[in-house]
């Protein structure tokens, strides 16, 4: 039970240094009484997140080596994520890209979507499901999008959501450490 406090903990001081990590993303510095700007926030978030999601080989084209962070219809976030390029997730290069439309998302290892609708969100997350993506959005009603990830803002605070089922329906797992800092988890389909 010890071991589990202290790895609850080492999770907790990564997200609680979160705003740190924005800071060095970001390259600008800011003082100290200024907030870090929500996508830049957002785009931290992403990238800790993905530490804690496993892949299948099959994901990876021929021991591809680059991780595909991809945005869609979130241009204020593009700018943020685009300081990840050159960083690695599970040892892999992060290359970031906007994509148009679910044609571009092949090859898409993380999907932020953006301001969409409901039925576009639906077309875009069953596409996703058979690719292997982690689909991240920042939708406000998180029950029935099928994104896996849900950053939501309560009390000027980003937390996140998880839909487990829809995870593991992409074949993606996720750390049991992550689940355990998620807001709320949906277990089932």
């Amino acid at each position: 039970m010890s071991d589990f406090n202290s790895q609850f903990r080492k999770i907790a001081i990564l997200f609680a240094n979160c705003a740190f990590s924005c800071l060095l993303l970001s390259g600008q510095s800011h003082a100290a009484n200024n907030a870090v700007d929500e996508a830049t926030l957002k785009a931290a978030y992403i990238y800790s997140i993905a530490k804690f999601v496993e892949w299948p080989d099959a994901a990876f084209n021929n021991n591809q080596e680059h991780f595909n962070l991809c945005i869609s219809h979130k241009k204020e976030l593009v700018n943020a994520v685009t300081n990840l390029n050159g960083k690695e997730i599970h040892g892999k290069i992060i290359n970031t890209t906007n994509v148009h439309d679910t044609e571009s998302l092949n090859g898409c290892h993380i999907l932020f979507i953006g301001n969409v609708s409901n039925d576009e969100l639906e077309a875009i997350t069953k596409k996703c499901a058979n690719l292997h993506i982690l689909t991240v959005s920042d939708k406000p009603v998180f029950h029935d999008n099928h994104v896996i990830v849900n950053l939501v803002t309560i009390n000027n605070k980003i937390r996140f959501e998880i839909d487990l089922a829809t995870a593991k329906a992409s074949d993606l797992k996720i750390s049991s450490r992550l689940l355990s800092l998620s807001i709320k988890v949906n277990r089932e389909k």
